[in-house]
């Protein structure tokens, strides 16, 4: 009787480890796919930002802070490309410096993010009145 209650308990055991597993790594797959969100929302931020402070003619601001999680970033502007009736604007997500020695701040972290944003511009006024995530 002893062999079989413990062959029982290390199945037991085995299938209790197998469910931690499973369930730790659907933390992680979570974690993941929360800093991805929050890199795109700092990225749509930024853009949103730089697309109030456009003046008619002139172009955006090269680098902005934007909160990200518990911390701050750099949004870099990597490239401006105006036209008559819209501009493409791409951008970059840097983690902040001071913030990139802190393990908890870097959580929220999404270093390096690009994105591409397409802006509508009114004709007439080349005022922003529209603004769309192109992509990666």
């Amino acid at each position: 009787m002893l062999p079989l209650a413990t062959v029982a308990a290390l199945v037991m055991v085995l299938s209790s480890l197998s469910l931690l597993g499973t369930a730790l790594a659907g933390r992680q797959a979570q974690a993941a796919d929360l800093r991805r969100l929050q890199g795109e929302d700092a990225l749509n931020s930024a853009a949103q930002l730089i697309a109030a402070q456009l003046l008619p003619g002139s172009p955006p601001t090269a680098s902005l802070q934007v909160p990200l999680g518990e911390a701050n970033a750099t949004v870099q502007l990597l490239s401006w490309q105006p036209g008559a009736d819209s501009a493409l604007m791409r951008l970059q997500l840097q983690a902040d410096p001071a913030q990139q020695a802190n393990p908890a701040a870097q959580a929220g972290q999404a270093a390096g993010r690009t994105g591409s944003f397409r802006l509508m511009l009114d004709p007439s006024t080349a005022q922003v009145r529209g603004l769309r995530m192109e992509g990666p």
